[in-house]
């Protein structure tokens, strides 16, 4: 199968703890680039967020940003899909987890708001590349649709609290988790994999033709939608077990390794980078 769109998750997928794209990982999406495969970035960021990746990379394509609720071309401004939060239910979802030890945040347009003032929320900004804005109350602000609710919670309690959400919400929101302490409250249609198909059928590339490559649960519709799902070896186990492919490297090695193995030698896996286990 000759692959011609390859979608890249960004945090657990192809960003580390340093948040810094690997160059070997660069340059060999370049090499590929040049064969005339096409790749794009999907991720839970804010499309401010993913600029900067995006040039790195030198995609010139739109990027799926906001879990799947945008389509945006970078470059031009150009926005193909946009799924916003009803702000009653994002409002109802504040209150539900009113008493809750979280840190809530909205977004709305290209800002992010919080009314919980934490140091975590400081390097919640750093990590986003943004100023965050500080208010007495979230609520008071969702006389506007938001593009994304997220609520930092403690480790061990996004599942609890998801599950919480999703009996009194679903399926007027959807709520999907993209790490461990990070719950993500989205319009019912905002999912990489319906965004991932509207911008393949955009591209006139068939799903078959289709690479997704991720590690989280936010990741799941996309892998399943893909013609290779790819699980990176850090993955959720749930989302390994969806996956048509699993990698034995983690992070960007693991694009790397799927790279090598699924678009430049089409199947054989030549130079084997230095994660390979292979003699």
């Amino acid at each position: 199968m000759a692959y011609k769109l390859v979608a890249l998750d960004l945090d657990g997928t192809m960003l580390g703890d340093d948040k810094r794209l690997n160059s070997g990982t660069v340059e060999l999406i370049r090499e590929a680039s040049e064969q005339g495969v096409r790749f794009t970035i999907a991720t839970g960021r804010m499309s401010l967020g993913a600029l900067r990746y995006a040039e790195e990379l030198r995609v010139n394509i739109p990027i799926i940003t906001y879990n799947g609720a945008v389509i945006k071309n970078t470059f031009s401004g150009d926005i193909y899909r946009e799924c916003k939060v009803p702000a009653e239910q994002g409002i109802e979802a504040i209150q539900l987890l009113r008493n809750e030890p979280v840190l809530r945040y909205a977004f709305l347009g290209e800002e992010v708001f919080t009314d919980t003032a934490h140091e975590w929320t400081d390097r919640y900004a750093d990590l986003l590349g943004v100023t965050m804005n500080l208010v007495t109350d979230l609520r008071d602000l969702l006389v506007d649709d938001p593009t994304m609710l997220v609520f930092m919670v403690p480790v061990g309690q996004a599942s609890i609290l998801t599950q919480l959400l999703k009996s009194r919400l679903d399926p007027v929101v959807r709520i999907t988790n993209s790490a461990d302490w990070f719950l993500d409250v989205l319009h019912p249609e905002a999912s990489k994999g319906l965004a991932l198909a509207q911008l393949a059928e955009r591209l006139g590339i068939a799903r078959e033709e289709v690479i997704a490559i991720g590690d989280n649960l936010n990741d799941l519709e996309m892998i399943e939608y893909a013609g290779l799902g790819v699980a990176v070896a850090n993955a959720s186990d749930e989302l390994k077990d969806a996956a048509d492919y699993v990698t034995d490297a983690p992070i960007s090695r693991g694009v790397e390794e799927v790279i090598h193995k699924f678009i430049l030698t089409d199947g054989e896996v030549k130079n084997p980078p230095i994660f390979s286990t292979e003699s």
